[in-house]
Order: C-alpha cells, then structure tokens, then sequence
C-alpha cells in the first residue's frame, strides 16, 4: 500500500543521484588559463629587498633601520631579517653583534641557503677568532644545512679544509696582487 507521494519521493531520492552523476560529468574544465596566479608579497618582504640593495650599495644603516622594521612588523621570514642585520654589523666592524645576529638568523630562519651561509659566516668569525674548533662546527653545521647551492658547499668545505683569512690578508700571504674580488658573497 504505497501511496502517490510515497513513490514520488522515492523517485526523487532515486532519480537526483544519477542525474547528479550525468551532470558532473558534463562539466568541462579549461585545461589552463590565461591568468596568472601570484602570491600577495607581504610588505616586510619588500622592505627585506630593499634591506638588501642597501647593504649591497653600502648603506648600513639604511639597510639595518629596514631589516629593524621587518622584525617589528613580525615578517614571515625573521632569518632572513637578522641575517641582513649581521652582515650590516660586519661591515660596521661590530663582530659581537654580527655573531648574536647570525645565530639568531641560523636559530629562525626556515630558509636553507639562510641558515647555511649563517653557520659559514659563523664560522668564518670563529677561524678569524683563532677558535678552529668552532669554526670547524659551524662549517659542518653549513654542509648539514643541505641547501643544494654549489656555492654554499664550495664555501663550507673550504672552511673545513682550511681557516678563513680576509681577502687581503690571503691574497698578501701568497703575493697576489690586491684584486677587489674576494670570493666571500654578500648576500647568499
């Protein structure tokens, strides 16, 4: 004993699966697209940039006062931050501050080639320090890093290999003429 409005509703219940069924598979999706997904820039990225082509041109404090802001901001990339402040106090001639700052860099960074080239720096602070023990944990600490940059491994190994010297100072020590190349980058 079924009634009308029983059969239809399990017709409904029935019939809504299978018609579901035939229209996805109608649906047709575009195979690529004209437009371009990008990724919003958070703007403390920008100022690390910025950060970065100051202390490339030479301008400490500017590059330091922007790397300064990115952390108040809470950046995303805080290593990245700390490790544009380090290089600054390198070029400043403040060791100490450098090596707290690399070490932070190193502590917070989620970048490789950041948190390599921190341990390298370290290191190379540690040789120039007479601490070959030291240096020679960072530099392992580097190549452990893994960041997969020729650069990066060339750079660790030869500090495990032998201490660092300032350009000057090796290039005197083998006669060689005073070239303003000194294979150290300065950015990673």
């Amino acid at each position: 004993n079924t009634t009308t409005t029983e059969i239809y509703t399990l017709s409904l219940r029935d019939a809504l699966p299978m018609f579901e069924k035939h229209r996805v598979q109608d649906i047709v999706f575009a195979a690529h697209t004209d437009l371009e997904v990008t990724e919003p820039v958070a703007p403390q990225a920008l100022k690390l940039d910025e950060a970065e082509r100051k202390l490339a041109a030479g301008d400490t404090t500017g590059a330091a006062q922007l790397a300064q802001q990115a952390l108040a901001e809470h950046t995303n990339d805080p290593g990245r931050a700390q490790f544009i402040l380090a290089r600054a106090d390198i070029m400043n001639g403040k060791m100490d501050a450098a090596v707290q700052e690399f070490t932070q860099a190193a502590q917070t960074s989620h970048d490789l080639r950041t948190i390599s080239w921190s341990h390298i720096y370290l290191g190379r602070l540690d040789d120039l320090q007479g601490d070959r023990s030291a240096a020679i944990t960072e530099y392992t600490a580097a190549m452990q890093s893994r960041d997969g940059k020729p650069d990066t491994r060339e750079a660790a190994e030869a500090g495990l290999k032998t201490p660092f010297a300032p350009p000057h100072a090796a290039q005197q020590d083998s006669g060689q003429d005073d070239s303003p190349s000194s294979g150290a980058p300065n950015a990673h």
